[in-house]
């Protein structure tokens, strides 16, 4: 019997030693409690919880089984609930030191779907609060969030109905966002008209968010709860299908949040079908065991389809007991971060419970981010995290991280021709690709864009940087969003959106990726598409550079240009006038005061059109040569036979500048009798400075960007001979790129 006891026990301490705890790691709670006055069965000082885990043991000392059963219980084996709490010692921390982190609390809000927090994390729905306070029961957590300022998400089946939750938080007028900001969760019933009912009443108590529970299609198997007696929350729900979703938008003008997505391809599923937010969540492990963590649903989608994290907003819960859990979900582009149970367990301390989780949890945040060396928690870079651990336990699709889509030049035909500058590739030599080499980040100040939409421009074929390397990418003008930064050094930060012209070297933009550098973007006009706010660099940027620049027309003051345009004495003509670069410079000099005339080939087709734009008179260039004005400034876009009349109506100190490539070398032939002319050709630098001053403008619709035709990413060999042609609408041909 002793030799039997004692193998016993060598066995139990085996597996103590592989799972060292069943709920919550020691972290010495009962030992000093038993050290004080401390009774086992009674509630222990508020003043001694410590940590979130510390909520789990107060509340199975006071709630009875089947109570703390209730909100204990996990599916099955419950081998999820467990991996849920020890996955986090997965990922580690690597700190970075001497970082400073000035103003960190600063950084702490959030805003969740346009609304104002004070922490990135908030109360999950979570039913039955009256076990813990049969009084007040979710009151608590109302007024626990709304003194904190942070979010609350009422469940359906909560222990107060969605009026009294709705009453309680009218208390609450002067948060961060006016009243008290709540969202409601629902599951969809089998009667939907009882689903369409919880809607329209949580519409009436001003809830500014649906959170659909999508991972609850039924009852499910859970050992722990059938041994007490407890019952499902939700046991009655309708098939879940997309349709559904669909359906439900019907419903209501409110955002819906779908709660419960765990994989990569459900994530790329809602972004495609406009999903505001998406909740990654394995429901605390309640509903299937061996269902992933919220941890390696985050790593899978950052692994697979990094893009998500910017195209729609993502939270989390499950398992989160930690300041630096938060943190680690945070780094990898969670926007916010719920927690159930521990805010359950509170309940068991009245109001003052939640109110403690809310102080530990913020406290936490902020202490180990100071000592990660994080200085901003809205924009935690990935790489303060050893996730590689994570990798044997997730789905990563084939090379998905190391690949993308792009339209890449072959300088070889199938006949063994070689293209060049001297011998240009036709259109045809544009491949569309699906395993092209995903662009590393190499230097500082470096940024991985996801490109939306780039710009297809004409000639491009014939330029010589087009055959810089073997199977060049195309494209310079592009808008996308940040998805990740070299090492924090970057002025963006992941989910920014930005606009900008990148260069050769880059691998440049008819790619779902580009590397792109600080100095080459500015963050996008807000009200702007994607399409539009491509089609602005590369124009735009020559525009400014003629007139501020080359020209040294003094810049316009975008802020007082509607008040007091005061016209300037200086004259300019525009050749080209009608075109892509032609119809930005007649903008900024009209912003500018610059009575600017545009000479165009057909009065009676661009004339009306060019005096819309803020032209001060048109001319046709057969007009040219016969008229006895004098500009002290010429920009020529369209080069050729209008460029030669130039000549002729150019002031002898004036100045000649041309963006036409066929123009380099124009300071070399000039006339006789116009040695005095300063004449120059330039080809446009860029520069994401000057990005950021045509922004106001294009925010304000003080000047205008055109759009002729789209195409997807697949289609550019046909985007580029559609460029390289007449088009029936003004405008830049622009590639729509889907992730």
């Amino acid at each position: 019997m002793v030799r039997s006891a004692l193998v016993a026990s060598q066995l139990i301490a085996a597996a103590a030693a592989v799972r060292p705890f069943v709920n919550e790691p020691d972290t010495g709670l009962q030992d000093f409690l038993f050290s004080t006055n401390y009774t086992e069965g009674t509630l222990p000082p508020l003043r001694d919880m410590r940590g979130l885990p510390d909520f789990d043991y107060a509340a199975r000392q006071v709630l009875d089984g089947q109570m703390y059963s209730f909100y204990r219980t996990a599916a099955a084996g419950e081998w999820s609930y467990r991996n849920n709490l020890e996955i986090w010692e997965k990922v580690k921390f690597r700190p970075h030191q001497l970082a400073g982190h000035e103003g960190l609390n600063e950084t702490m809000g959030v805003s969740i779907l346009g609304y104002n927090f004070s922490a990135p994390f908030f109360i999950s729905p979570a039913t039955r609060a009256a076990y813990g306070d049969p009084e007040r029961a979710e009151i608590n957590f109302v007024d626990a969030a709304a003194e904190a300022d942070i979010l609350y998400v009422s469940a359906l089946y909560a222990s107060k109905s969605i009026e009294e939750i709705g009453e309680a938080k009218r208390a609450h007028n002067n948060t961060l966002n006016g009243p008290q900001v709540t969202f409601q969760q629902i599951y969809s019933n089998a009667n939907l008209s009882v689903t369409w009912d919880a809607i329209a009443r949580a519409e009436a108590q001003n809830a500014k968010a649906i959170v659909w529970t999508i991972d609850a299609p039924g009852s499910s198997t859970r050992h722990r709860a059938a041994r007490y007696d407890t019952t499902n929350a939700n046991s009655v729900t309708s098939y879940l299908t997309w349709d559904l979703y669909e359906e439900m938008k019907n419903h209501t003008t409110l955002p819906i949040i779908l709660k419960g997505i765990t994989t990569v391809e459900d994530a790329l599923t809602a972004v495609e079908r406009g999903v505001p937010a998406i909740w990654l969540s394995n429901h605390g492990a309640r509903q299937v065991d061996h269902s992933p963590s919220p941890l390696e649903i985050a790593y899978e989608i950052y692994r697979n389809a990094p893009q998500v994290f910017s195209q729609v907003e993502v939270l989390a819960d499950s398992g989160v007991r930690y300041g630096s859990d938060v943190l680690k979900l945070l780094a990898l582009g969670v926007k916010a971060v719920g927690l159930g149970r521990p805010f359950m367990y509170s309940n068991v301390y009245g109001l003052e419970g939640p109110q403690k989780v809310i102080q530990i949890l913020k406290s936490e945040i902020l202490q180990d981010a100071a000592q990660i060396g994080i200085t901003d928690l809205s924009n935690i870079d990935p790489k303060r995290l050893n996730m590689r651990a994570l990798e044997s336990t997730v789905y990563l699709a084939d090379d998905h991280d190391t690949i993308m889509q792009a339209v890449r030049l072959h300088r070889t035909a199938a006949d063994g021709t070689k293209y060049s500058v001297s011998n240009p590739a036709p259109p045809a030599a544009l491949v569309f690709e699906h395993k092209v080499p995903l662009p590393q980040l190499t230097a500082p100040g470096q940024v991985l864009v996801l490109v939306h939409a780039s710009t297809v421009t004409r000639d491009e074929l014939t330029w010589p940087e087009s055959y810089a390397t073997d199977f060049p990418i195309l494209g310079h003008d592009l808008a996308g969003v940040v998805v990740a930064t070299y090492d924090g050094t970057s002025g963006f930060k992941p989910g920014d959106e930005v606009y900008g012209m990148v260069g050769q070297e880059a691998g440049c933009s008819w790619a779902q990726y580009v590397v792109a550098e600080d100095r080459e973007l500015a963050l996008k006009p807000k009200g702007l598409s994607w399409t539009e706010s491509a089609a602005v660099a590369m124009n735009g940027l020559t525009a400014w550079q003629a007139l501020f620049e080359k020209a040294k027309f003094p810049e316009p003051d975008f802020s007082a240009v509607d008040k007091n345009c005061v016209m300037q004495q200086r004259t300019l003509l525009v050749t080209g006038a009608a075109g892509m670069v032609g119809t930005w410079i007649v903008q900024l000099a009209r912003l500018a005061g610059i009575p600017v005339t545009a000479a165009t080939s057909s009065n009676a087709r661009n004339a009306a059109f060019l005096k819309s734009l803020g032209a001060y008179k048109t001319i046709e260039y057969a007009e040219l040569g016969a008229s006895s004005t004098k500009y002290d400034a010429i920009i020529d876009t369209a080069g050729g036979e209008p460029q030669a009349r130039c000549w002729d109506v150019v002031a002898d100190d004036g100045i000649l500048i041309s963006v036409d490539s066929g123009s380099f070398g124009i300071a070399d032939n000039k006339p006789l009798g116009k040695e005095h002319v300063e004449a120059l050709f330039f080809i446009v630098q860029i520069s994401g400075a000057q990005m950021a001053r045509l922004t106001p403008a294009l925010e304000a619709g003080l000047v205008e960007t055109f759009v002729s035709e789209v195409y997807p990413l697949a289609e550019a060999r046909t985007a580029y001979e559609r460029a390289s042609g007449r088009l029936e609408k003004r405008g830049k041909v622009v590639l729509s790129i889907e992730a």
